[in-house]
């Protein structure tokens, strides 16, 4: 998830948001540093200078600058990173500016020793590549990373056959999929069904996509939400029966309501289309409400509130949330 590093402190953070405190005692260390020595085949740790702690996965690079901390830079890549891996297609400067600061805050450009987006997006050709396109914008893509970052040893997980591929699905796939198998309760056949999810969702779904070498393998991943038949040619796909309630309420929120409602004639722009069954649509005249309520809220989220951490555990199904669109805006 991080693969260039953390700082000592964040990794504490973010390891007790996980797990709970972690009592160093317990384990007969007097620091952080001691602690990695005990394992160092999950991770290192680099002191800098100044006496800050770098914890990196095990073989990371630990190159050391004169002048940038080396924590300082590696949760940069790690943030890049995160925020180019929904846009494989890449996103112009201007975009890409926009949805860092959105997320994590402002670049620390300065003190990465970069006079602009541009210089520090040059200097982690690791992470990011800057192409022009050919309306002459200024385009950030990510980095295509080898396997061996992506997923484990085949040797550790068994034969490529067996292994879950170096794919990540994301979380909207899982729920159409999670959909499909709502709908049709008697379950679907492997074979069958991704002519049934294009039939229910309206796209078809692609494995090789998400960075799956098969359908077989896509579904590997959200083994812990279905049950599959004994049948080992043509095993049939069903949901769980304690996923399905908590999918009624999750797919769409717990005070989410279907009900008519109905307009004045005019033009309408259609924004997505969830199913056949369901579009989303924007009304031509309630365009200009749209872009001053995204006026406050780039305001409230971006300037106010930029980098604000919120806790896992305050998070609960059907709360509301506001995220970045695919544009970068809220």
């Amino acid at each position: 998830e991080n693969p260039f590093g953390l700082s000592g402190h964040s990794f504490l953070r973010r390891y007790e948001s996980c797990y709970g405190q972690l009592n160093l005692r317990q384990v007969k260390c007097r620091h952080l540093v001691e602690l990695c020595c005990l394992v160092p085949d999950c991770c290192v740790a680099v002191e800098s200078g100044g006496g800050e702690v770098t914890v990196l996965p095990a073989g990371g690079d630990s190159h050391r600058s004169d002048t940038v901390p080396l924590h300082v830079f590696g949760e940069v890549k790690n943030n890049i990173l995160h925020l180019l891996q929904s846009h494989p297609a890449g996103v112009s400067l201007d975009r890409f500016v926009k949805g860092y600061e959105g997320y994590y805050g402002l670049l620390p450009l300065a003190q990465l020793g970069c006079g602009d987006v541009m210089e520090l997006c040059k200097a982690v050709t690791d992470v990011c590549l800057v192409r022009q396109s050919e309306t002459g914008q200024y385009v950030i893509s990510l980095v295509k990373r080898g396997k061996a970052d992506t997923k484990l040893d085949t040797d550790k997980t068994g034969s490529d056959e067996d292994s879950d591929g170096s794919g990540t699905l994301p979380g909207c796939v899982l729920v159409d999929i999670m959909r499909v198998l709502q709908r049709h309760g008697d379950g679907v056949k492997l074979s069958n069904f991704p002519k049934v999810f294009l039939e229910t969702v309206g796209q078809n779904i692609d494995p090789s996509k998400f960075g799956f070498d098969s359908f077989k393998s896509l579904l590997k991943t959200v083994s812990g939400h279905m049950e599959v038949s004994d049948c080992k040619e043509d095993p049939v796909i069903r949901l769980m029966k304690s996923k399905v309630e908590k999918l009624k309420q999750s797919v769409l929120g717990p005070d989410f309501r279907m009900t008519e409602q109905e307009i004045e004639p005019g033009m309408v722009n259609v924004v997505s289309e969830v199913s056949p069954d369901l579009l989303c649509l924007q009304v031509e005249e309630k365009r200009k409400e749209l872009e001053k309520m995204e006026e406050r809220m780039e305001q409230f989220y971006t300037r106010e509130n930029a980098g604000q951490k919120i806790l896992a555990s305050n998070l609960v199904i059907g709360l509301p949330v506001a995220a970045l669109y695919i544009d970068m805006a809220w």
